[in-house]
């Protein structure tokens, strides 16, 4: 609480730039937005510009993206791609608390591969657990 919403952006940038500079072109303008009313609230992009002031309780989405990134394959329509990586922070008094900490990070349960021989075929939409009402919390990978 206390700096500027801009900081946030400036600190992943700095982290880019030191750790893995060829990246840095590639890296979004935006290191996510807050949560409020909306599920990204306009006024609180994690970018350069905005120069509100963090507040203890504010939520934010914040993301480390790279897009137009490349790689070797056959299919030349697997060649580009882009990268997203996010976690829900809560500013507090102290500091912030990264809400999906709890959530996995092994590989086995965040890594996907494509099948590049294979035409894209439709996503099957996820089903819906029975018997949940909404008013208890459910925690996913």
């Amino acid at each position: 609480p206390g700096n500027k919403v801009s900081a946030v952006y400036q600190v992943a940038l700095s982290v880019v730039e030191r750790d893995a500079p060829e990246l840095a072109a590639n890296l979004t303008k935006s290191a996510g937005t807050g949560i409020g009313l909306e599920f990204r609230e306009s006024g609180l992009s994690l970018n350069a510009k905005n120069d509100r002031v963090l507040k203890a309780g504010m939520v934010f989405n914040v993301t480390l993206g790279f897009q137009n990134l490349q790689t070797q394959t056959s299919n030349p329509k697997s060649q580009n791609f882009s990268l997203l990586l996010a976690d829900t922070v809560i500013v507090t008094d102290s500091g912030h608390d990264v809400v999906t900490s709890l959530s996995s990070k092994a590989v086995k349960d965040v890594a996907y591969s494509f099948n590049e021989d294979e035409e894209e075929e439709e996503e099957e939409q996820p089903k819906v657990k029975a018997g949940s009402n909404g008013t208890e919390a459910l925690y996913s990978k």
